[in-house]
């Protein structure tokens, strides 16, 4: 089986994959680059407060590049949610309140 290496670029920051992984087909290669990818993508949305980034996996083996996945979203917000966050809030506790008062929960699972 080959070795293929992993080399994550975000944004201008590169990160050379020192360890590989020894895999037998570029299916696989490209399964585990798309894999890899998805993660990153995941947790870069979560903090990612507006903006666009692009997260690429670039995938070589000992006779140099042969992979490339790239991955480009924005989020753009399109309201302000903290207002929401303190209606949710302030019905939570209405809802609180009105089951220890013995009526009926007004909203189920809180």
């Amino acid at each position: 089986m080959r070795r293929y290496y992993f080399d994550i670029i975000e944004g201008d920051e590169i990160f050379p994959d020192e360890e590989g992984l020894e895999l037998s087909t570029i299916e696989k290669v490209q399964e585990e680059a798309a894999r890899s990818l998805a993660d990153m993508a995941r947790d870069a949305v979560r903090s990612l407060r507006g903006g666009s980034q692009q997260l690429s996996i670039e995938v070589r083996d000992d006779g140099g590049p042969m992979l490339h996945l790239k991955f480009t979203f924005a989020v753009e917000r399109r309201r302000h949610w903290g207002r929401l966050k303190l209606a949710a809030c302030s019905n939570s506790a209405v809802a609180k309140v009105r089951s220890s008062a013995g009526t009926a929960p007004a909203f189920p699972g809180f």
